[in-house]
């Protein structure tokens, strides 16, 4: 349904203001897609080892891979599994171009005296270099021999999970000893690699949010506070870290409130967003009850434009899809997030992260702005300007976008595109309306919003 004639006038007159000031001008060439950006490091994916050219070809610039020390030193710290991600997998990757980003976790029994992966370290509180603190001990082997290939290190995964009784929990120490983690790991890898960056374990923040709680960036930020030592070391870590699932909003939304939280303690750190997706519920190797947030895998490809435009709006430095590849082993009840399943195929959001990774890098500035049910987020490039537009609610809207350019170039989630050209200095166009529609009781509405378009002109300085 369009919108109606008074509601437009004034979505227009809107758009017209703020879209002027940004500065659209003319246009692409119909003769096809602008050339490719020079890559960044803003859109990963999580483990893209397991299929490295796919993940080349989908244009994934970094990825996180697990380091389980359980795994690595088994039976006393003098070992080494040298088979755990063996240096082929970490050479081909870094010929592709990619960046890996490990996560340290799980105790080894010998480091605990429990066989509880999730129990802190014995001796944490000892000096970092201290040949008794084991924790240190691992954290300077590792980044030594990791050194200009591995530089960016995740201190352990959610411990913002609090009941232990739940399969996420992975933490079972205090604020304070998660505190002493993060500053043993800092102190070590910064020993013997300077380039070292010590990226704060991935928050869910709802595991706080919906109970109540404090949130638990800032009760470690409040016990770093009075460690005379942290202001002088940055707190002790270089990056702080969010896990967000199903909702796109949430990808501009909470990384507001971390910034927010870390003001608090003068401290302006990149936040990544290591952990987004949203789990279809059909599939033709895991079929799932519509229950929930799950979604169809057209919405699935939706959400990954979304989160992605959301996420450079909101101020994220990074942005990685959990994850590549289903596990073979992976259950045909279970809940699949790969972008790739296990038996090698693609699901439609593999093809919009490429469309996202494709024509959202370069970023400089991006802003998100609501007229109604028409969204848009308008991302200045080099040389370029993409505005992502979709439609948040139930019923199909005519959008009119004003511009200073005699053509544009119209991409859809999947990457077909075809040349725009305005009429009386508008573009107009129908999105169509959203079908993702939240639980009951969930005041969003519909969480996904309608199928995205993304609308690529150029852009030259006045």
């Amino acid at each position: 349904m369009a919108l109606s004639k008074q509601r437009s006038s004034r979505i227009l007159a809107g758009l017209l203001a703020v879209l002027f000031a940004l500065a659209l001008l003319p246009p692409v060439g119909s003769a096809g897609a602008p050339p490719d950006p020079p890559p960044d490091r803003r859109f990963g994916i999580v483990e893209a080892f397991w299929s490295p050219e796919q993940a080349t070809e989908m244009g994934a610039s970094w990825e996180r891979v697990v380091f389980s020390w359980k795994s690595l030193q088994p039976n006393s710290p003098s070992d080494w599994n040298q088979f755990y991600f063996p240096d082929e997998a970490l050479s081909r990757e870094t010929a592709q171009g990619r960046e890996v980003v490990g996560l340290l976790i799980s105790t080894p029994v010998w480091a605990t005296g429990s066989n509880d992966p999730r129990t802190p370290p014995k001796n944490l509180n000892l000096p970092y270099d201290d040949p008794n603190n084991y924790w240190g001990v691992f954290v300077k082997k590792i980044v030594v021999r990791y050194r200009g290939r591995i530089d960016s290190w995740v201190i352990w995964n959610e411990p913002d999970v609090w009941d232990s009784q739940r399969s996420e929990s992975t933490w079972l120490g205090s604020e304070a000893d998660y505190y002493q983690l993060l500053k043993v790991a800092h102190q070590a890898a910064k020993s013997v690699n300077p380039n070292a960056k010590i990226v704060f374990a991935g928050l869910t923040y709802y595991w706080d949010k919906s109970y109540g709680r404090e949130l638990y960036l800032k009760r470690v930020l409040d016990i770093a506070a009075r460690d005379p030592s942290a202001r002088a070391n940055g707190f002790y870590f270089d990056v702080a870290n969010l896990h967000l699932y199903n909702l796109p909003q949430q990808m501009y939304a909470i990384p507001q409130v971390f910034k927010q939280v870390l003001a608090q303690y003068n401290l302006a750190k990149p936040i990544w967003l290591s952990e987004v997706n949203v789990v279809p519920h059909e599939d033709p190797l895991t079929r799932l009850m519509r229950t929930d947030y799950r979604v169809s895998l057209e919405e699935q490809a939706s959400f990954v434009i979304q989160a992605s435009a959301l996420s450079l709006a909101g101020g994220a430095e990074r942005i990685a899809f959990y994850k590549l590849r289903d596990d073979p082993s992976l259950s045909p009840t279970a809940e699949s997030y790969g972008l790739i399943r296990s038996n090698g195929s693609a699901r439609p959001a593999f093809a919009a992260f490429r469309v996202a990774a494709r024509f959202l890098s370069g970023a400089k500035e991006a802003n998100w702005l609501r007229f109604g049910d028409l969204n848009m987020v308008v991302v200045q490039r080099n040389g370029e300007v993409t505005t992502v537009l979709w439609n948040g609610g139930p019923n199909p809207i005519t959008a009119q976008i004003p511009t200073s350019a005699v053509e544009g170039l119209l991409i859809d989630k999947y990457g077909f595109g075809r040349a725009v050209r305005p009429s009386e200095g508008k573009y107009t166009f129908v999105l169509p309306s959203a079908t993702a529609v939240a639980p009951a009781g969930d005041p969003q509405g519909y969480f996904i919003g309608g199928e995205p378009f993304l609308l690529v002109e150029q852009a030259t300085k006045r």
